[in-house]
């Protein structure tokens, strides 16, 4: 299946990922309230998991969850590709609250708007991971992004996104009217190809301009580039 297919039952292709590529951990960014087609991996019997909210409000589920399960950490932070301060747009619609102002979202959602903004201290992946210095940071495979933009999260992952198997994205589809920088699904492709990741599945949401696409590692082609990259570094410096 390519990027060219539309899946309706994305939950499906992701539960026939995980039989091919068992789940060692998940880390879940942009976990919100815990529901929607994202959190399907709760269903799992998941070694352990990781989860990431930038809005401790709707976390609270997923903070008290994680003092009963030894196995499942909740840390509420803003990701992006820096460490530093960035612009937090808090919008009317909580879900859609984030770095991206709301006007560059009304192309989808008209009546969305901001009701506050402030800087937040934003962190990166990679640098939050070397700090926790536990089994999700060396055995998580799984990684979901809930949440616009993920470019600058996947950016942000630095070496890790070279160990992980399986990508679920929250997206802006390809022909919607939104320009919205580092959500747009052939933008992600574009990033995710030298990886070897390719978008196997893709489903529209209640909102037929955004949607989820799920990417899987192509192990065999990434390790024979690796292969062919390091023989031409090789003969180069002979």
């Amino acid at each position: 299946m390519t990027s060219n297919d539309t899946l309706n039952d994305l939950p499906s292709a992701a539960d026939f990922a995980r039989r091919l590529m068992p789940v060692g951990g998940v880390i879940h960014i942009g976990a919100g309230t815990g529901v929607g087609p994202l959190h399907q991996w709760q269903k799992w019997r998941v070694p352990f998991s990781l989860l990431i909210e930038a809005d401790p409000n709707r976390f609270a589920w997923a903070l008290d969850s994680a003092e009963s399960h030894p196995y499942q950490l909740a840390i509420s932070a803003v990701m992006s590709d820096i460490e530093g301060e960035e612009a937090f747009f808090a919008a009317t619609n909580p879900a859609e609250s984030g770095l991206i102002p709301a006007k560059l979202l009304q192309s989808i959602w008209p009546n969305l708007e901001v009701t506050e903004t402030r800087n937040v201290p934003t962190r990166r992946l990679d640098t939050l991971l070397d700090e926790l210095e536990c089994d999700i940071s060396r055995q998580a495979n799984w990684v979901i992004i809930d949440c616009f933009p993920s470019l600058k999260i996947l950016k942000g992952a630095g070496r890790y996104i070279e160990q992980w198997s399986v990508l679920q994205l929250r997206v802006i589809l390809d022909g919607a009217s939104a320009d919205v920088s580092g959500s747009g699904l052939t933008e992600l492709e574009t990033f995710l190809a030298p990886f070897g990741y390719r978008c196997v599945a893709k489903a529209q949401s209640n909102h037929p301009a955004v949607g989820e696409a799920l990417f899987i590692r192509d192990w065999p082609t990434w390790f024979i580039s690796k292969l062919d990259q390091l023989t031409q570094d090789k003969v180069s410096l002979a």
